[in-house]
C-alpha cells in the first residue's frame, strides 16, 4: 500500500462564489462541439427538424442529469465530484475505475483534442501549431498551479466571452437580415434520407460532446463557498442556459445556411459570420471559436485534477496526486499530470490526422464519460436507499422518474453506439478492464479507509 502524501498546503482553498461555479458549468461545456460538431451532424442527419431535435433530447438528458447530481453534489460536496458519488454508491473500485478512465481516456482525451484543435485555422505551418498547442498548455497549467482563483477568473473571463459569442451568433442572422426561410426546409444532398434509431444515436454522440463536461463544476466543490446552494444553483442554471444557447445557434446556422452549406463547413459559426459580415467577420468569430476553446481547455486543467487528488488522498491512486502546493493550495501534480497526458495525446493526434483524429478521440471522450454519468445518476437512487440518513439540502425534482429516465435512454444509446462506433468503444472499454488488476494491486493490503 503506497504511504500517505506529503499534505504540502493544509487544504483547498474555498474561494469560488456562485458567479464562478455557474462560470464553471457553462466554460467547462462551451468549448469546440457548438462550432465544430453541426457538420457531422448535418450530414448524419440531413434535415433541420431533426437536427433540432437531437440538440434538444441531448440538452433535456443533460438536464436531467444536472437535477440528479445536483442532489448528490448538495449531499456530499467533496472535491472529486462524480468519483465521491461512485465510491459512495458502489465501492472504492468503481470510484477507482472511474478515475482510472479519466486519467488515462476522458480528460486527456478531451484536453488534447481541444488543445490540438485550438490553432487549427491561424496561418501558420503544422510544426508551428503543435507547439501552439503545447504552450497554450503549459501557460494554462502555470495559470492554475498558482492558484484557483486565477483559475476561476480565467474560467469567468472566457465564459463571459463565449456566451456573448453564442448569443451573437443566434440573433445574427434575424438582425442582419441574412436569413432565408428556404433553409429550413433544405435537405443533404437529394434529400432522400432515412433517419433511423441507429443514425439518430450516432449524430447524438457528436451531440453529447458539446454538451460532455456539463457536472464538472462538482469536482471542485471543496472550494466553492456554500457548496450546499451554489453547487445544485450552478448545475441547474447553468445546463439550462446551455439548453438555450445551443438550440438559439443552431436555428441561426440553419437560418443562414442551406444543409448542404452547413454539412460542407467545419467550423459553422466562422463560416455563418463570413457569409453575412464578410472576411472580417469570419476573422473575429474565428478568432472567438479559439478564444472559447482556450477557455474549456482551461476548465480541464481546473476540474479533473481534483478528481485525481481526491483518490491521492483517498491513497487510492498515486499519492503523489493528493499533494497540495504548500503556498498555492492546488493539486500541483495531480494538475501537471493532466497537461502531461493532454501533451501526449496532441503527439498522437499530429500522427494520426488523416484518420479525423477529432472525432475519433471525442467519440471516445463521450463513450468512455457515458458509462460513469449513467451510473452516478442512478447512485441517486441507490444512496437514497443505503443512506437515508445523510442531509439533502437539495432533493432531485422529479425524483424516481428524473433519474430513471436518464439512465434508460443512456443504456440504449451505450448499446447502440457499442454497434456502430466499435473501436473506440472497445479502446475505453479495454482502459476500464485494465483498471481492474491495476486496483487489486494498489489496494492489495486493503488497510486505508476513505477520506471523509
Amino acid at each position: 500500500m503506497p504511504g500517505k502524501p506529503s499534505p504540502g498546503g493544509t487544504s483547498l482553498h474555498r474561494a469560488l462564489g456562485r458567479p464562478a461555479a455557474i462560470a464553471m458549468v457553462l466554460g467547462s461545456v462551451i468549448g469546440s462541439g457548438i462550432f465544430l460538431k453541426p457538420q457531422r451532424i448535418a450530414d448524419e442527419l440531413g434535415s433541420f427538424e431533426w437536427i433540432i431535435a437531437v440538440w434538444i433530447v441531448a440538452g433535456i438528458l443533460s438536464l436531467l442529469g444536472a437535477l440528479s447530481l445536483a442532489e448528490l453534489g448538495a449531499m456530499l460536496p467533496r472535491a472529486g465530484g462524480i468519483y465521491v458519488y461512485l465510491r459512495e454508491a458502489y465501492g472504492r473500485l468503481v470510484g477507482f475505475l472511474y478515475g482510472w478512465s479519466l486519467f488515462f481516456v476522458v480528460r486527456p482525451a478531451a484536453t488534447g483534442s481541444l488543445a490540438a484543435i485550438f490553432p487549427v485555422n491561424l496561418p501558420i505551418s503544422d510544426l508551428a501549431k503543435f507547439f501552439v498547442s503545447v504552450g497554450v498548455l503549459l501557460f494554462l497549467t502555470f495559470v492554475n498551479v498558482i492558484g484557483v482563483i486565477w483559475g476561476g477568473r480565467m474560467q469567468t473571463w472566457t465564459t463571459a466571452i463565449k456566451v456573448g459569442s453564442l448569443f451573437a451568433i443566434a440573433i445574427l442572422p434575424w438582425f442582419t437580415g441574412g436569413f432565408e426561410l428556404s433553409n429550413f426546409t433544405s435537405e443533404l444532398g437529394s434529400g432522400e434520407r432515412t433517419v433511423t434509431v441507429t443514425s439518430f444515436m450516432v449524430a447524438l454522440l457528436a451531440v453529447m460532446f458539446a454538451y460532455n463536461s456539463w457536472h464538472e463544476v462538482t469536482p471542485l466543490a471543496e472550494e466553492i463557498k456554500d457548496p450546499e446552494r451554489n453547487v445544485p444553483w450552478a448545475l441547474i442554471v447553468g445546463v439550462s442556459s446551455l439548453v438555450v444557447l445551443y438550440v438559439a445557434a443552431n436555428v441561426a446556422y440553419h437560418a443562414g445556411m442551406s444543409m448542404d452549406e452547413v454539412a460542407a463547413n467545419a467550423d459553422s459559426a466562422t463560416a455563418l459570420t463570413n457569409s453575412i459580415i464578410g472576411p472580417v467577420g469570419g476573422t473575429i468569430m474565428m478568432a472567438l471559436v479559439m478564444c472559447s476553446v482556450f477557455g474549456t481547455v482551461n476548465a480541464n486543467l481546473m476540474h479533473a485534477p481534483r478528481v485525481y487528488y481526491a483518490m491521492g488522498r483517498d491513497r487510492l491512486f498515486f499519492p503523489q496526486l493528493g499533494i497540495l502546493h504548500a503556498r498555492w493550495r492546488t493539486p500541483v501534480v495531480a494538475i501537471c499530470c493532466q497537461s502531461s497526458l493532454a501533451i501526449v495525446l496532441i503527439i498522437i493526434a499530429a500522427i494520426r490526422e488523416s484518420r479525423g483524429v477529432f472525432d475519433y478521440l471525442t467519440n471516445i471522450v463521450v463513450f468512455g464519460a457515458s458509462v460513469f454519468y449513467t451510473m452516478a445518476v442512478f447512485a441517486v437512487i441507490v444512496l437514497r436507499m443505503r443512506r437515508p440518513e445523510l442531509a439533502r439540502p437539495y432533493r432531485t425534482l422529479g425524483y424516481p422518474i428524473t433519474p430513471l429516465i436518464f439512465v434508460v435512454v443512456y443504456l440504449v444509446f451505450l448499446w447502440i453506439i457499442m454497434e456502430e462506433r466499435w473501436e473506440e468503444s472497445m479502446y475505453g472499454l479495454g482502459i476500464l478492464a485494465l483498471g481492474v488488476p491495476a486496483y487489486l494491486i494498489w489496494n492489495r493490503e486493503d488497510s486505508a479507509a476513505p477520506s471523509e
